[in-house]
């Protein structure tokens, strides 16, 4: 595809291929790298004569060793280190760096292999050969470029007993590349907590601390401090609920906040220039639209004119979209008015562009990035789909694997961001499952209270199991919305049966719900009309899950995300502004709107009308929700069917979805008038308290 665009249409274009046809391609990586390597270390015992000295055409001597690849950057402080000798020449390979010398054997073949150990920054390298115990010939040199830091690594196992929380330190490591035994142990307690904690003044490897006073999350991070004045931290969490001290299981538990978020998604190019400072500029009107968490697109090195997800580095800020002090400041507005920012994660590929696929293009199996990419048996870069700029990680590749983990991280250490949504983190699925849990336990030993978004099927149990919160509404064919055949041209009914089915397949996790997003393209208003768009949102907004605005969704404008040119027109002809910014209060308010649970109804206008109750059919703060998807105003009958009997009993209360208006309460329910695109909202009388918040418990005595 042209350079700048990014996918095909996610859930729209019925020719982009799914899972099915993904798995039927060869995108098998190569298994060659750092994980099938074996070290090679030894002495050479041969005995005789030194051989005699080669030249090259000039006169001058050649190298008798030769590395395989050139130098170049490092994610490892154990560089597996390959070359080739002249056959016969060489007994053994002297490979000295910063950190000490290496013997690495010469097999028959001529070739020598080793693991090098190696510091943060410039490690030059000089391999020579030696025969008979000689020198022969000059040193081979290449410089490696660490790119970690070298520091102890802080980890904190967190153990409950009876009331007491133990803090333990004990599985915290020395540095990786040179070690120094840890000396100080510093315990922190996070700004925010329900309560105090009775941390220890004094540095210990193991505190134990009473259970404090008030329900809540509490977070504790451990500094430690190695002899060299080196430190790393740790954050770990416990929650105390009904005055005992419980255990959080971060791979399955999610945050609190997650569980009424509403999602606002940024697509930064049509902000540009000075992208950060506009939506800073808009963080009021965002806010103000009851949206929870604001989701950019991806912030990182990205090639001009490309949306984002052609990413060069992904440690460094896009400086088209401004400075790293807007950035920061555009954080900072978002946090001041309640809202959490997910950045989003590129970790299937790097940009054709980026500098190591632009060395493994250009040399081949001699540059160091070769094995970085996924490649065919012949060789070929692989890439899904037709993203030819998009070239597949090699996950296999162990330094790949560091280098991913680390930019993940960096963003968390580095800003105060809340979350990711992980493009493409089927990719990972995929061609290595085992990757995802080791990433995911690196990310919480920064931020244990961080929420992952995969752009993924949330039907896919895979992804519950391995620590993300949310996935996409998708079947499980990559990319194909679950309701991709529900709707059809404007002034079209939709096919009710098939959405119901949709919402009846279930979901692992909490699904994350749109009607448009950047893979879309033409918007849902474009092809629906006004009517249906605004029946779509009621709907949107009152299913379990997460919902999605996606900019300019506020506003009905009609564009493409990767063919638009910014900035976005933010006139709102038909007030959709105000509709959303309703549907988002309503869910906010509504309890039931919070749970998982979701129970289909029938009614007597099964064409036009979709129904469903929220919350515990049982429930007193359960609610009712109808929608009519025609353009003409209907008496609803809801047919009473087992259990369901339960939901038409008591008194009720109507109110109109999409402008907040009381209706005259049903007095013949379960029978109800809608009007045309019209979405009736009922909450049982009795449940007018419901939403009231409950006072905190607390556990013992105050202050």
């Amino acid at each position: 595809m042209a350079h700048g665009t990014r996918k095909a249409a996610a859930h729209i274009d019925t020719r982009r291929p799914g899972l099915g046809a993904i798995a039927g391609t060869s995108i098998r990586p190569l298994l060659g790298g750092l994980a099938s390597a074996a070290l090679l270390l030894g002495i050479a015992t041969a005995k005789g004569d030194a051989p005699s000295v080669a030249l090259d055409r000039a006169g001058a001597e050649t190298a008798p060793v030769v590395f395989d690849t050139t130098g170049g950057d490092a994610w490892t402080f154990q560089k597996l280190v390959r070359g080739h000798t002249s056959l016969g020449r060489c007994e053994v390979v002297l490979i000295s760096s910063p950190r000490g010398q290496i013997r690495a054997p010469v097999q028959k073949d001529g070739v020598f292999l080793a693991h090098v150990p190696l510091r943060s920054g410039d490690n030059p390298l000089s391999a020579i050969c030696r025969h008979a115990g000689h020198d022969v010939g000059p040193p081979s040199v290449q410089h490696w470029d660490v790119r970690l830091s070298d520091s102890p690594h802080a980890a904190v196992l967190v153990q409950i007993a009876g009331n007491d929380v133990t803090l333990d330190a004990g599985a915290t490591t020395v540095a990786p590349g040179i070690a120094s035994p840890i000396v100080r142990y510093e315990w922190h307690e996070r700004r925010g907590n329900p309560a105090p904690l009775k941390l220890p003044a004094d540095a210990q490897q193991r505190v134990q601390i009473p259970a404090p006073a008030a329900d809540g999350r509490y977070y504790v991070t451990l500094r430690a401090v190695d002899a060299l004045g080196r430190d790393d931290q740790a954050t770990a969490a416990f929650r105390v609920a009904g005055c005992h001290a419980i255990a959080v299981d971060t791979q399955h538990d999610h945050p609190a906040w997650a569980d009424t978020a509403v999602v606002y998604g940024v697509a930064l190019p049509l902000f540009a220039p000075d992208a950060f400072q506009a939506v800073t500029n808009r963080i009021d009107a965002i806010a103000a639209l009851g949206a929870t968490v604001l989701w950019l697109s991806p912030v990182t090195q990205a090639p001009d004119q490309d949306f984002g997800y052609a990413v060069t580095d992904p440690f460094a800020l896009r400086t088209a979209f401004g400075s790293d002090a807007q950035f920061r400041a555009l954080l900072a507005a978002a946090h001041q008015h309640g809202l959490h920012v997910i950045l989003d994660a590129v970790t299937n590929q790097l940009s054709d562009q980026s500098r190591y696929f632009a060395d493994a293009r250009a040399r081949g199996k001699s540059s160091p990035y070769y094995d970085w990419f996924s490649r065919d048996a012949n060789g070929r870069a692989l890439h899904y789909f037709n993203w030819t700029n998009l070239q597949n990680l090699n996950y296999h590749n162990l330094e790949v694997r560091s280098f991913l983990t680390q930019a993940l991280t960096h963003w968390l250490r580095a800003y105060p961001a809340d979350g990711f949504r992980v493009d493409a983190a089927w990719g990972m699925r995929l061609r290595a499952p085992d990757l995802w849990p080791q990433v995911r336990r690196e990310i919480e030993r920064v931020n244990p209270d961080v929420w992952l978004l995969a752009e993924a099927s949330a039907r896919d149990r895979y992804y519950a199991d391995n620590g993300f919160d949310a996935g996409y509404d998708w079947t499980m064919r990559i990319g194909e919305w679950a309701w991709h055949d529900v709707f059809g041209p404007a002034r079209e009914l939709p096919d009710l049966r098939a959405l119901r089915a949709a919402l009846a397949a279930g979901e692992a996790l909490p699904a994350f719900r749109f009607i448009n997003n950047n893979d879309t393209g033409q918007r849902f208003i474009s092809l629906h009309g006004v009517g249906e768009t605004r029946v779509a949102a009621a709907l949107l907004f009152t299913l379990p899950g997460v919902p999605l605005i996606y900019d300019g969704d506020e506003t009905g404008a009609a564009f493409d995300p990767y063919s638009a040119k910014g900035p976005l027109s933010r006139n709102d002809p038909n007030d959709l502004t105000t509709l959303y910014a309703l549907l988002a209060h309503t869910r906010q308010k509504i309890p039931a709107m919070h749970s998982r649970a979701l129970t289909l109804l029938r009614t007597d206008h099964r064409e036009e009308v979709l129904a469903y109750a929220r919350g515990d059919a049982r429930d007193p703060a359960a609610a009712l929700v109808l929608l009519n998807f025609s353009d003409r105003p209907l008496q609803v009958a809801l047919l009473p069917r087992g259990s369901r009997t339960s939901l038409m009993r008591g008194s009720w209360l109507a109110s109109d979805l999409l402008t907040g208006r009381a209706l005259p309460s049903p007095r013949e329910f379960p029978s109800v008038r809608l009007s045309g695109y019209g979405a009736l909202l009922l909450q049982r009388a009795t449940a007018s308290d419901a939403g009231k918040p409950s006072a905190a418990a607390h556990c013992g005595p105050s202050g």
